[in-house]
């Protein structure tokens, strides 16, 4: 399979799910009173880890930087749209969360991209 194809299924299927989760029915109070913040948490953790995998398989800058807008964007539309869903409700700390999940795995990543610029030239 093509690298592109690869990245491009990865992508989709990412906010696929995300979107499927952010509007589904789901009852998180159950597991627990944080369990909605680290699902937020986690949810673009992985988003993160998509973009490090979209990155490694190298398709495109272009692509990439595209996808990186996208997952800065959407913890944003997806929380304001929420607040249309009659079982939904919008909350800002949701969308800290989903950034601060964001963050934590893209940091690490360009602190090792510097890294490796510098130790390579």
């Amino acid at each position: 399979m093509k690298k592109k194809t690869m990245a491009t299924i990865l992508v989709v299927t990412y906010f696929l799910i995300v979107t499927y989760a952010y509007f589904a029915p789901l009852n998180m109070e159950r597991y627990g009173q944080n369990a909605d913040k680290a699902f937020h948490f986690l949810v673009f953790f992985c988003g993160g880890i998509v973009f490090i995998i979209f990155n490694l398989l190298k398709v495109s800058r272009r692509y990439s930087v595209i996808l990186l807008i996208s997952l800065f964007i959407a913890p944003f539309l997806l929380e304001l749209t929420q607040d249309f869903v009659s079982y939904r409700v919008y909350d800002p700390l949701d969308m800290l969360y989903n950034y601060t999940g964001l963050v934590t795995t893209l940091i690490p990543f360009g602190i090792y991209l510097i890294v490796r610029k510098v130790i390579l030239d």
